[in-house]
This record gives structure tokens, C-alpha cells and sequence, in this order.
């Protein structure tokens, strides 16, 4: 059987389509289904597609693209001559257009062609056709073409019209008197009409996928099921909860989470249909048009109980009543006294019921006071949804991009979509859904984008064949238009996702000169968000991936890694005869210089933020935010001085964003800092020592710390002086004196010092600390018997050591520097101190028989040994009649490894460690130590063992007679290069008092050769990394290697050569 249109309802003008033979005081109505005998024909029966209805004029479209109409013709309504209504249906002249859609006002008529021109004819009394005709008439007979580019979807109220474009802009125009059109003008009367096309300035950015209208109110749907309403609200028709009449858009916050596919309104009520085929309705229910069964009106969405558990498959509203379609039936509630509701009466209907005769139901339509609706025998009823296909605004996908570029005009067709997607920032938040229900309901937890396939898609757009020009076009896009709508305060959270998709764009890496006018505008439109957008894509940038994490902070760090590859800005120097010109220069050096100190901290506080989630979430590394090169290209020393002593406000330093240095770049504001508190202290010495000359029998004050002690009681007279060493003493510049010895220290005897105390005192046989038999690292001994002074003491050395610069022989793990950082340390840490019993506890958790406890026995208690005594100590309360189980082993290894490395027997391993921190922290004031990571800090006590021979040798000097060149050099590299490792490191302890290197490398080992009598042994001056190297030459090779190997076996004592 073939396509059929049926009617019902009012027919007074003829508007059903149908000939009635009634008398002439009758009411001219159906009240029970007719078929559309009239309606334009096609292979499958009846081609109509859609149907709008006006208060009493019918728009018919066709599958071709035509429209006819019938009915009221006293405004023109009908596109067509004469004021005289018929019953006829007749086809519209559009001068070869192709009509997608169609919509009704009460006397005027709108239609969209598929090339997005906009027509529109009948009344303008409110100027509801958005054209102004010729000599200020009120009607239009002929379809008059309205200026509004690429038209997609319209709607019309009783007086007012609403469009969407391609790009995603609402616009409107006709009688504004209850705010319909939502551009927020106050009308100054309920007459007040606007007559051209106004956009809609507070939906920009919201992917907005149709359009409806009421009689006074307007009704938008965005892509992922948020409604925004506004106008009249007499009846709570705009379902915001109360009854306030609304000049802008707002937000139908009950729907959002509802997945909303389609939008209805009727005269005073709306109806919104779910994807899961549930019905809401609000507004006025006088006659039942809410089939709520009340006929009390419901200024919020209801769902319509009586269709609860069916699935609604079309929904459409007339002016006082609601038609839909349920499993192919069609059902119909409210007004009935002109028949519209097709049930054979006149009588209202306040729950839904089912029409007779109706089967096999595909479309809906209703208006004024009549329905329609298509029959197709055999077809499936499609997804809930709108009753016919509607053109939807630009986005993309991977799907659609494939398709382009396989297109034959490939070029041209995907420039020109990539150009309209990036010019519109509601085309580019509608791109990318995810393909299931996570596209609905955006919040601050659910963006609903597919990044993977976004990240797909622009690579796949990289690898075209012009995606130079792909590129170049999305730049421009962005820069010239996109960018211009970004505000504040988006209207929606759904206006955000562009945040989070540009970055994703290969064209925003890597930056060149274009930084100035994408990333820079981008980064400033993110930081002028206000707080609560602002709190949403951090939330979102919280929920992604790693990958994608990476991803957006190496486009903000790819602008300062470029900034930095740039050569510095100069001011052009100047002359008597060029005065002028170099006043110019340094006009635009300095504008030049803003230009890019804008950009380095514009990206900077981006990556701020970045840094703070990554901080708390632990995404990726924290070395990706480091700025390798930024200690090569800046002066980050001086501008650390600058920040800690002056820190103008307002003024840009790098030290106010310390995640972007690395470890070599914190080293030197550490050490930077250390020379800024040693000046001061040496200052304030001076300061004193020069009003003690004017009191008698003041003693002068010693602007260094200096340490005078034996070789022989290193450990008794160092820690003595300590004990009577005010705290402010410890931050002057250390000075050791070696007693019997004449060397003057300029670093190397302070190197020797360190090595020889922290020999001593951290020798397990010295009680202090325990060495594991294994990994060889040393932990608080936990033992009763040691004074917690002492350890305060230690703790103050080592905080001397790195205050000075000196590099430390330690063997402790990692968890030591984790615990000073006020880090928590972890099964990791205790494996890398106790490799045995960290295995043991990876085996107990990897375990997952289910005879566990029969296998580990095991209760949360653990044994210690002190002086040959076993303790059994209890984890938790009552450990001992706990068992360790499957369930709880977790817990288990946390407790066991704080016990180890933290805890202790009776908490002594935590009295041990605080009174080390406290000494250490007594001299390490700096707040530069806390932006340092645990190996950092580790690297900087230590040094490391990455060893660059090569680059040793590279950076060598040469004295006298010495050259690279010379015979005797080359001979020792010879040598040198035939050492093994362990002999290599022992020179290098020979030469600097340290075989580790510091963070900053071999280039900061630099050595010094200068030449020596050929009967001379080598003589090493480690205070300034000198070698005194004997001038031997010839085939006296072997002669070079024993005295070399001879000098480096000793390396105590230090004498003035």
C-alpha cells in the first residue's frame, strides 16, 4: 500500500486540503481521519514529507523540494494572489528552488531552499517576514527572499520567526513584545517588532542543532539534549520553574540531563521528546494540551505518566492541543472542539488518547486547530526524533572528513568545510560527539567529545596532500572569526568544548610567527574565562587521558620553547646623523619585547594550571613541563635576584612559574639564593663590625662560619663548634681549617671535609644509621640509644653541604629526599632499601590464590631485633589477631612499609628522621628547595654518575705551554682512555674531591692542565679543578700511567704547591 496524508480538524478556509459539504451555519470541521485526497503524488503515493500549519493557511512540501498550500489567503499567506481562501491545494512558484523545509506563523509563511536562501511572504504587520517591503506594505503574496546567508532550519511563532544557519547562529525578528526573540531588547510596548534578522549574541558558541516557536515564546535544542527557552511565560511555557517573561535565552535545567532529541511548542505549552522515546511537557494545560490529567499548568517538564513505559516516536503540538506516535499508533490530548484530536467528538482530552483508524504512523504534524499525519504501510518506525530530516550546522567528524577527502574535489570541498567548521565556534563545539549516549548531557564531568577520534581526524588532515593548505585555512578561521566570538562567560557548558578540541588541531603546533595571532589570543580568551567556566575545563582537563593531558601542554609549551628559540630583541645602535631612526627602533624593540613577554606569560598561566592538576593527579611526568633550554636563554639568576628583592607587582618573572625549570635551572636559584642570603650575612657582619669601632671592648664579628678542626677528631670538633653556632651563623659562607695545614679554602678543603665527616659518621659501625646487606643504602638505625641531637646535627651538615655547593658522599634511598619534600613514600621506596623484603611484599600482593592465608600466615604484626632481643609489634590495634588477608593485604604493606620507613619501634625511626629535618631545614630556609623533585634533590646532594668522557675531555684547559695538541696532552688523554671506570672516577675524585658529578654535567667538571717539571708527580688543586701535570713526552707512556695511578691512590692532605 502506498504513502497516504490524512487530516483532521478545523477546515473553515479550506485549510485541511479537503472539499466539505456542510451547510452554511455548520462549523466546518473533521473530527475523525480523511485522507489528503489532493496532496501532491509521487512513485510512492503521496510525496509530502512535511506539513506546517498556520492559524488557518497549510504549507505542504514534497520529497522533490516543492511546496503547495491551501487554506486562509487573506495576508498572502499562500504564496499566491487573491485574498480568498481555498480548499485546493496548489504548488508555490520558488523560480527552481528546492524547498527542505517549510513553517507557519499564524499569517505568514517561511521556506528554506537547500542552497540557504530563506523565503518568506504573507503578513509583515510585526515585520515577522524579516524583509521590509516596498512602501511600507503589510503583505506579501509572492515568496520574497530574505537577506540571511546559508539558512538551514526555521520556526515560526504567531508573529515572530526564528532561523538557524550553517555556522550555528540563531537569528530572529518580528513582534518582540514578550522578549520572543531573545536578543535581550526591552520592548518599549507589546507592539514592539523588530524587522530585519537579529542574532541571538548570548547563544553564540552553544552547538545548536534546531529551532521552534510558540506564540510568543522561542525554544532551541542543542546537540548534546539542552533546551534553552524565551519570551512569554505566562504559563510557565519556558519550564524554568517560575513565570517570568524572558528577553534571553535560559537554560531548561530539569532537560538536561533527559537527552532531548526534538522540540515542539504550541501556543502556550512545549513539549521536548527523549531519545529513549519519553515525553516532557509544560506551560498551559487549560484544556489538557500537557496530558498531565490535571489541567493545571506546569511551569516545570513533566513527563507524560500515561505514555510512560511506550516509546514516543513523534511528537508535534497544535496551538491548543498535542499529537504523537506511539509504536506507529497516534495518540492526541487537549483541545478538541474543532475535532483536531480526531476521536469523533468535540469534547478535550486530558491524557493521551489513541486516535481510531490510525496504524502504521511515520509523521505527525499539527497547528491552529488540526492535525496531520503520513501513513506508510511496511516502513519501520525510525528512532524518536523530528518528524522529518533536518539540516543540521557544520562539524566535523572522522567519518565526514574520509568521505571529503575521497571526494573528487577534495580540495575544494574540504578547505571550504574546514574554513566554515573554524570560522564558527558553535560548529567547532558540536564536533567531534562521542557515538554514544555520552554526547548527551554535558557537564563539568562529561564533555562528550571522542578526543582519540579528533586526534585521528587532524592527523589524517596533517597527512593529506594539501595540508599546508588545510592548515593555513583552520589558522586563518580561527584567528579572523572564531576567535572574535570567545567571551567571559559562555552561555553553556556545551560552548566550552572548543577549549579542549583546538589544541587537539595540528595547526596549533608547532607555533611560528603565528603564536601572536592563534595561541596568544587563545591562551588570553582561556584566562578571561570567568571562575566557573574556567573550574569546568580544568575539571575536564582533570578527566583526560594522559595522552591528551600531554598533548594540550605541549601546545602551550611549544609557544615558550619557540619564544625561546628566538634571537633576542636588540635596540639598533645610534648616531648624530640617525637619532631620529633610532628613537624609532627602540619604539619597536620595546613593542616587540611586550609583544612576546605577553605571550611567554599568557601560555605560562595556562600551563599553571595544568601544573596544579597535574600536580594532584600525577597525569605525566613533571619533567614535561621543563623548559630544557630556558636556563641557556635566560638569565634566570638575575631574574631570580630581582624577584626575591624588589617583585614589582605587575612586572614578569620567570621564578613565579618554577615548574618549567628542570633540575640544572632549580640547582642554580638554589645556589643563586644561597649567594644572596651568604652576601647579606657578610653584610650584616661588616654592618656590625663597623659600629663595634665605636664601643670599647666590642669583639668583631666574623663574616664567615668558620669550622676549625683536627683530621684525627673530625666528628668531636666539628659537631662541638656546631652546638655553639647561632642559627643565623649557619647561612654565612663555611671556611674550614684543616689544623697543621696551610691551604687556604676556596672550596676543594670543603669538598675533603664533607667526604671525610660524612665517611665517618655515617659508617654503620658508628651506631647512627643501618646499612642493608644488599643494596648497601643506610636508614635511621631506629635504635633507643642514639641521642636525637645527634642526628640534628647530621642534618645541619648536610644542609651546610648543599648551602656551600659541595657535593656529598650519602648512600640513602630516594625515600629520604621523598620525606624532606614532605613526600609519601611507598612499596618502591623500601624495595630500593631492602630489594628482599620489598620483593617479598610484591609477591604477597601479586598473590591471588585463594588459599592465601594458609600460604603467608601472616598477622599485622612485625618482629624487630634490638640488641638481641625480638620484639613482636603490632601494625595496627590488636595486629596479632588480625590476619592478613586477601581483603586487607593492601592495607597491610602500607603499614608495614610506614613502619620501616617512617615509624620505627615506638616511633624512634620518626624522632630520628624529624630531628634530621629539622637540622637540615635549620640551614635550608629557601622555598626554592620545595619546588624540587625528590631525585632532583637527591642529584643535587650527591651529584649523579652520568658520566660524558668525551665532554670531559671536550671542555678542558690548557696552561703555559700546554696546548690540545701538545705531546704530553696527548699522552695523558691516551692514558686516561685506557683507565677503567672505577680508576676514571678515582681521578676524578683525585682532581675535585668528589668521583659523582653535579646536575649540571661533565661541562661543569672543568678541568685545568698546566705543566709541571718532568720529574714531578701529579699534583691535583681541587679548590680550583688545576693539574699539575709532568711534562712527559716521547715512548714514556708507561711512565705517564704510574704516575698517574700513583697520584690518584692518594687523595688526603692538601698543601700549597
Amino acid at each position: 500500500m502506498s504513502r497516504r496524508l490524512h487530516c483532521f480538524g478545523q477546515a473553515s478556509d479550506g485549510q485541511l486540503g479537503v472539499r466539505l459539504a456542510v451547510a452554511p451555519q455548520s462549523p466546518a470541521m473533521i473530527m475523525k481521519p480523511v485522507m489528503v485526497i489532493g496532496a501532491p503524488r509521487g512513485d510512492q503515493g503521496c510525496s509530502v514529507v512535511e506539513v506546517a500549519c498556520g492559524y488557518e493557511h497549510t504549507l505542504m512540501r514534497t520529497e522533490e523540494g516543492e511546496v503547495w498550500s491551501c487554506g486562509g489567503n487573506e495576508f498572502g499567506q499562500l504564496g499566491r494572489s487573491g485574498g480568498s481562501g481555498s480548499g485546493s491545494i496548489y504548488p508555490i512558484v520558488f523560480n527552481g528552488a528546492r524547498i527542505i523545509q517549510v513553517a507557519c506563523g499564524s499569517k505568514h509563511s517561511l521556506a528554506v531552499a537547500d542552497d540557504g536562501r530563506l523565503f518568506a511572504w504573507g503578513s509583515n504587520s510585526h515585520g515577522q517576514l524579516g524583509t521590509r517591503l516596498p512602501n511600507k506594505q503589510l503583505v506579501a503574496h509572492q515568496p520574497k527572499r530574505v537577506i540571511l546567508p546559508e539558512v538551514i532550519q526555521v520556526a515560526c511563532g504567531a508573529t515572530h520567526s526564528i532561523a538557524l544557519t550553517e555556522n550555528g547562529r540563531v537569528h530572529t525578528w518580528g513582534l518582540n513584545g514578550n522578549g520572543q526573540l531573545g536578543t535581550g531588547l526591552r520592548p518599549q510596548s507589546s507592539e514592539h517588532f523588530v524587522d530585519t534578522p537579529s542574532s541571538v549574541e548570548s547563544l553564540v558558541g552553544v552547538p545548536i542543532i534546531q529551532v521552534a516557536a510558540g506564540g510568543r515564546h522561542s525554544v532551541v535544542l542543542s546537540v548534546s539534549g539542552a533546551v534553552f527557552s524565551w519570551g512569554e511565560n505566562l504559563y510557565g511555557q519556558l519550564g524554568c520553574g517560575d513565570n517570568t517573561d524572558r528577553h534571553h535565552p535560559g537554560h531548561v535545567k530539569s532537560l538536561r540531563s533527559m537527552k532531548v532529541v526534538y522540540v515542539t511548542c504550541g501556543d502556550g505549552h512545549t513539549a521536548a521528546l527523549t531519545k529513549e522515546g519519553r515525553l516532557f511537557t509544560f506551560g498551559a494545560d487549560t484544556y489538557g494540551q500537557l496530558g498531565h490529567g490535571s489541567q493545571s499548568h506546569s511551569i516545570v517538564p513533566k513527563p507524560v505518566l500515561e505514555l510512560m513505559g511506550s516509546t514516543v516516536t513523534r511528537v508535534a503540538c497544535g496551538r491548543c492541543h498535542t499529537v504523537v506516535a506511539v509504536n506507529r499508533r497516534m495518540y492526541a490530548f487537549g483541545l478538541g472542539s474543532d475535532g483536531q484530536l480526531g476521536l469523533g467528538s468535540t469534547r478535550n482530552a486530558v491524557t493521551p488518547r489513541p486516535v481510531p483508524d490510525t496504524s502504521d504512523v511515520i509523521s505527525v504534524f499539527a497547528g491552529g486547530d488540526r492535525t496531520f499525519f503520513l501513513q506508510a504501510p511496511g516502513v519501520i518506525s525510525e528512532e524518536s526524533g523530528p518528524h522529518c530530516r533536518l539540516l543540521l550546522p557544520r562539524a566535523l567528524n572522522l567519518q565526514r572528513v574520509r568521505l571529503l577527502l575521497n571526494a573528487r574535489d577534495n580540495e575544494t570541498l574540504l578547505i571550504e568545510e574546514l574554513e566554515a567548521v573554524f570560522s564558527s565556534a558553535s560548529c567547532v563545539n558540536a564536533s567531534f560527539l562521542k557515538h554514544d549516549d555520552t554526547r548527551f548531557n554535558a557537564t563539568k564531568s562529561n564533555h562528550g567529545i571522542d578526543l582519540d577520534e579528533a586526534m585521528e581526524t587532524f592527523n589524517l588532515i596533517a597527512s593529506s596532500s594539501y595540508a599546508d593548505q588545510h592548515s593555513e585555512v583552520m589558522q586563518k578561521s580561527v584567528e579572523l572569526s572564531l576567535l572574535g566570538e570567545l567571551g567571559p562567560s559562555p552561555p553553556d557548558v556545551e560552548a566550552l568544548r572548543l577549549y579542549i578540541i583546538l589544541p587537539c588541531c595540528h595547526a596549533f603546533t608547532p607555533p611560528a610567527e603565528n603564536y601572536k595571532v592563534l595561541h596568544v589570543p587563545f591562551a588570553a580568551a582561556l584566562l578571561s574565562l570567568t571562575a566557573i567556566p574556567k573550574k569546568i575545563i580544568e575539571h575536564w582537563w582533570t578527566s583526560f587521558a594522559p595522552r591528551h593531558f600531554n598533548r594540550v601542554v605541549r601546545v602551550f609549551k611549544s609557544v615558550l620553547e619557540y619564544i625561546l628559540s628566538l634571537p633576542d630583541v636588540l635596540q639598533t645602535s645610534s648616531n648624530a646623523v640617525e637619532e631620529q631612526k633610532a628613537r624609532d627602533t627602540a619604539v619597536l624593540t620595546s613593542l616587540k619585547q611586550k609583544a612576546r613577554d605577553t605571550a611567554v606569560l599568557t601560555s605560562l598561566k595556562v600551563l599553571d594550571k595544568l601544573n596544579s592538576i597535574n600536580v594532584a593527579n600525577h597525569k605525566i611526568p613533571i619533567e614535561t613541563f621543563y623548559l630544557d633550554e630556558l636556563a641557556d636563554k635566560r638569565d634566570i639568576a638575575h631574574d631570580f635576584v630581582y624577584w626575591l628583592l624588589q617583585n614589582e607587582d605587575g612586572k614578569f618573572y620567570w621564578s613565579d612559574y618554577p615548574f618549567v625549570f628542570n633540575a640544572v635551572a632549580k640547582t642554580t636559584l638554589l645556589q643563586t639564593d644561597a649567594k644572596v642570603h651568604m652576601q647579606l650575612s657578610i653584610n650584616e657582619a661588616n654592618r656590625q663590625n663597623i659600629a663595634a669601632l665605636f664601643v670599647p671592648f666590642a669583639s668583631p664579628v666574623s663574616p664567615y662560619l668558620v669550622l676549625q678542626v683536627d683530621r684525627a677528631r673530625i666528628i668531636f670538633d666539628t659537631l662541638s663548634q656546631l652546638l655553639n653556632t647561632r642559627p643565623e651563623s649557619l647561612r654565612k659562607p663555611l671556611k674550614i681549617v684543616f689544623a697543621g695545614e696551610e691551604a687556604d679554602d676556596a672550596g676543594g678543603v670543603k669538598k675533603e671535609f664533607f667526604m671525610l665527616l660524612f665517611q665517618e659518621l655515617l659508617d654503620p659501625n658508628y651506631g647512627m644509621f643501618v646499612e642493608d646487606g644488599e643494596s648497601h643504602e643506610i636508614w635511621f638505625s631506629g635504635s633507643p640509644f642514639e641521642h636525637a641531637g645527634n642526628f640534628q646535627l647530621i642534618g645541619i651538615l648536610c644542609g651546610l653541604a648543599i648551602y656551600n655547593g659541595v657535593l656529598v658522599d650519602f648512600h640513602f634511598p630516594l625515600a629520604l629526599y621523598k620525606k624532606l619534600l614532605g613526600q609519601r613514600v611507598t612499596l618502591d621506596d623500601l624495595k630500593q632499601l631492602s630489594p628482599t623484603e620489598g620483593r617479598s611484599l610484591e609477591q604477597l600482593l601479586d598473590y591471588e590464590g585463594d588459599d592465601f592465608e594458609d600460604v603467608f600466615g601472616l598477622t599485622f604484626t612485625t618482629t624487630v631485633s634490638v640488641f638481641d632481643q625480638t620484639r613482636v609489634i603490632d601494625l595496627r590495634s590488636n595486629g596479632s589477631n588480625v590476619a592478613v588477608t586477601q581483603e586487607n593485604k593492601h592495607e597491610y604493606v602500607e603499614l608495614y612499609v610506614s613502619f620501616r620507613l617512617d615509624l620505627g619501634p615506638d616511633g624512634i625511626i620518626k624522632q630520628q628522621f624529624d630531628a634530621f629535618a629539622g637540622g637540615f631545614h635549620r640551614v635550608m630556609t629557601s622555598r626554592i628547595l620545595r619546588i624540587f623533585q625528590p631525585k632532583e634533590l637527591m642529584e643535587m646532594v650527591i651529584g649523579n654518575e652520568n658520566y660524558d668522557w668525551e665532554e670531559f675531555k671536550k671542555v678542558a684547559e690548557y696552561r703555559g705551554a700546554y696546548w690540545a695538541g701538545h705531546e704530553s696532552i696527548k699522552l695523558f688523554w691516551e692514558v686516561f682512555f685506557e683507565l677503567t671506570l672505577e680508576e676514571r672516577k678515582k681521578f676524578l675524585l683525585f682532581l675535585t674531591g668528589s668521583n659523582r658529578i653535579p646536575l649540571y654535567g661533565m661541562k661543569a667538571v672543568k678541568m685545568i692542565i698546566q705543566p709541571a717539571v718532568p720529574e714531578a708527580m701529579p699534583v691535583a688543586h681541587t679548590c680550583f679543578n688545576l693539574l699539575d701535570l709532568p711534562q712527559i713526552t716521547g715512548d714514556n707512556k708507561e711512565l705517564m700511567r704510574r704516575k698517574l695511578l700513583t697520584a690518584i691512590e692518594y687523595t688526603q692532605g692538601f698543601s700549597l704547591v
